[in-house]
């Protein structure tokens, strides 16, 4: 089990204090359309700008969406944020909050699978996780506490036996910052998600990790058990969660799930299966179809 450690309390406060007083500045006076406030990864972006002026049209309102690192929005909730929904860049963070009683409801969305990105035309000869050790590169990382691919990557470093043999000259607070200094030339090479390297993918190369679906991390949406508008908060889940929501994440290079999965297993191995396959529907909100 992945053991995480936020210390992000102070940045989350300031977060909750400046978001509150633009919320509730922003709040339905008579005559306007309500609005809905939704904090979001920073590396989700692309498809939740989309995302959020489908529904605005769809339901009539407006969304405000204030984009940060996972981890810096979640010490803001905990801080008290006036916000209806909150979409990280790993469901670990909606099931701390849920675990602190802040969730009313959650869905998956889709999926981050970590890559190397490293400049164009990879100057250095980066080819695998293991090179970034190497003494001669300028590496950087997420922040631990402050984003999920920070978190990511140090899972993923741990697993390959790189702990402490991997020391970063830069430290991001969102997965955009990372990539941003890989593009300009000031590191060598980063960990960021897939998704966000196609992204940048007239700045940055791709190197890609072996076993990183392995580490893998799905991204859900979640409405808080505190928002002002919950009607409103759980149409826009569902609407990120259901076809034209998919499409677009798809659209954007993100890994969306199909509905369910077909497993061919023998008999003897269908308590343990079926367990499986429970939490598997749990987490991922798909089916899995076991023929035994």
């Amino acid at each position: 089990m992945r053991t995480r450690v936020h210390t992000m309390a102070t940045v989350g406060l300031i977060i909750a204090f400046c978001t509150t007083d633009t919320a509730l500045a922003a709040r339905k006076r008579p005559g306007e359309q309500p609005r809905l406030s939704v904090l979001c990864g920073a590396g989700i972006r692309p498809p939740m700008d989309v995302i959020a002026r489908s529904f605005e049209q769809e339901e009539n309102c407006r969304v405000s969406v204030n984009y940060a690192g996972s981890g810096t929005l979640f010490g803001s909730i905990q801080a008290g944020v006036d916000a209806d929904v909150y979409i990280p860049g790993d469901i670990w963070y909606i099931e701390q909050a849920a675990a602190k009683g802040l969730i009313a409801s959650h869905r998956p969305l889709a999926w981050f699978v970590p890559v190397i990105a490293v400049q164009k035309g990879n100057p250095k000869g980066i080819r695998k996780l293991e090179d970034l050790a190497r003494e001669d590169l300028e590496v950087g990382l997420g922040r631990a506490d402050a984003c999920a691919v920070g978190n990511a990557s140090r899972d993923l470093l741990a697993a390959a036996g790189l702990s402490g043999r991997v020391k970063p000259v830069f430290e991001g607070l969102t997965v955009n910052h990372l990539a941003d200094q890989v593009k300009l030339n000031a590191l060598d090479a980063g960990i960021i998600w897939d998704a966000v390297a196609r992204q940048y993918a007239n700045g940055v190369d791709v190197i890609e990790i072996d076993d990183a679906d392995f580490h893998a991390v799905p991204l859900g949406a979640a409405v808080l058990k505190n928002a002002q508008h919950a009607r409103l908060a759980r149409a826009f889940v569902d609407f990120a969660a259901a076809d034209a929501g998919a499409k677009t994440f798809r659209n954007q290079h993100y890994q969306v799930p199909g509905k369910s999965i077909r497993i061919g297993c023998g008999s003897s191995m269908r308590p343990p299966i079926e367990d499986l396959a429970a939490l598997f529907r749990e987490k991922t909100g798909r089916e899995a179809l076991c023929n035994y």
